[in-house]
């Protein structure tokens, strides 16, 4: 590694978080802006507590600790749809092939 022990444990943080790029030359000019690299990161926190709580928005709320205006703001910047977060009762919409 060229540079001293704490410069390539902030590269390698960097790069768990997606924050550096592969080499240790940090500012290629395909490197997105950090703020595309935030919003694709806060997008998929909240996906993952959509998931969690299985489309309920009330639980993901809880799960991010963010107030319920932040949270419908940030889905509708992010284009998320808690809906596509729900899992589809089977019970409810019968399988039209299945004769009983």
């Amino acid at each position: 590694w060229p540079g001293n022990l704490r410069e390539l444990q902030a590269f390698a943080e960097g790069h768990v978080l997606g924050l550096s790029p592969i080499g240790p030359a940090g500012d290629g000019p395909d490197r997105p802006p950090l703020s595309d690299l935030v919003a694709a990161y806060e997008a998929g926190l909240i996906r993952d507590a959509l998931r969690e709580a299985q489309g309920n928005a009330t639980g993901a709320m809880a799960a991010l600790n963010v107030p319920r205006k932040t949270f419908y703001d940030k889905l509708t910047r992010h284009g998320i749809r808690p809906a596509d977060f729900r899992r589809r009762d089977l019970r409810r919409s019968p399988d039209p092939d299945d004769p009983s």
